[in-house]
């Protein structure tokens, strides 16, 4: 003996919500993903570099190299005497920063909409 039901409007209408939701969360990631993100490096409180994260490339600057692959970014190399830049390792995200104080070096990543917004810096 096998009961079949025939769907309801609530069903329907719980088919159309998660749809609806899981449209929505895909098109917030693909917005999210296309934000293009930029690297500012300064030097001695001055922008030495500025351009998108997307472009593989190594920055000489005076006492260190920044090196951008793979859309992250770090301080290759440096000279400073506990070298806490270099071991900070890979940054890829908006808001997030590298900063030698030695040498007077700060890497970070800064999108649109970051600038949009007034934040400068968000501490983890």
């Amino acid at each position: 003996m096998t009961l079949q039901q025939k769907p309801t409007v609530g069903d329907f209408l719980l088919i159309l919500f998660f749809s609806s939701i899981s449209i929505l969360s895909f098109i917030k990631l693909v917005q999210k993903r296309s934000d293009k993100l930029e690297v500012v490096v300064l030097q001695d409180n001055k922008i030495v570099y500025k351009d998108i994260l997307y472009l593989d490339k190594e920055i000489k600057l005076r006492n260190a190299i920044v090196e951008i692959k793979n859309n992250k970014v770090r301080i290759k190399e440096s000279q400073c005497p506990f070298k806490v830049c270099v071991n900070t390792g890979w940054i890829q995200g908006q808001h997030q920063q590298i900063i030698c104080v030695p040498n007077k070096i700060v890497v970070k990543l800064v999108s649109k909409k970051m600038k949009l917004s007034g934040i400068d810096s968000v501490t983890y």
